[in-house]
């Protein structure tokens, strides 16, 4: 986002992280005909995550978890 910020000739005055555009991004793949393959890096967690998400978003199809 930064970077794309400096092409435009803009500066972003506050730190913008991944994680920042993580829930919108999990709604829109709420919708039909998306999915989302959950990973991370220690064995569990991604599985916990599937578990949390489809839990406040029913409507997620998790496709598989690494």
């Amino acid at each position: 986002m930064e970077f794309a910020a400096r092409m435009t000739g803009r500066r972003l005055t506050d730190s913008l992280k991944g994680t920042d555009l993580t829930p919108t991004r999990l709604h829109g793949a709420a919708q039909p005909g998306q999915s989302v393959f959950p990973f991370a890096a220690r064995p569990g967690k991604a599985g916990t995550a599937a578990r949390k998400l489809t839990q406040s978003m029913p409507a997620l199809r998790i496709t598989g978890l690494w």
